[in-house]
């Protein structure tokens, strides 16, 4: 599988389907998809945002990136279901780390619902660590850890 990154020019590289195969993408994450309007917020402010994508588009990853605090937000991880537990959300998100570090950020943080194994395992696996635990992050009885990589790590 390839990955393709969009740093900042996501607009130009993403015509209307594009955007319609992430939003669909993101919908499969039920609870905590967003609305189109959050993500016209995205394509409206492109420089913002780092993206990362799986192709063909079976997954992606998306980032808000903060240079002057050095620091990228983890904002969705999506695979389509049958193409999970093959290493793909990992690959994913080892690039993307890669980029972000190339742009001067040495830290990354996410939300993760305490209910999330899998992705939980994964981030720790990426040299994550839990900072906070967040009662009701996701809405009643939908608690989340804040987790933290500090000093991102480049692929020699």
């Amino acid at each position: 599988m390839e990955i393709n990154v969009w740093d900042g020019n996501i607009p130009a590289a993403g015509p209307p389907l594009f955007r319609e195969e992430l939003y669909k993408l993101d919908q499969l994450m039920i609870d905590q998809s967003w609305s189109v309007d959050a993500w016209n917020g995205v394509w409206q402010t492109p420089n913002n945002y780092l993206l990362a994508t799986l192709s063909p588009i079976i997954g992606f990853a998306l980032f808000l990136r903060s240079p002057t605090e050095k620091l990228g937000h983890l904002l969705k991880v999506v695979i389509l279901p049958e193409y999970r537990s093959q290493g793909l959300a990992e690959k994913l998100l080892r690039t993307s780390f890669e980029v972000l570090g190339q742009q001067g950020l040495d830290r990354i943080y996410l939300e993760v619902a305490c209910n999330n194994l899998a992705a939980i395992g994964l981030y720790h696996k990426l040299g994550m660590k839990q900072i906070n635990y967040c009662k009701n992050f996701y809405g009643p009885q939908q608690d989340a850890y804040k987790m933290m990589l500090v000093k991102i790590v480049m692929a020699e």
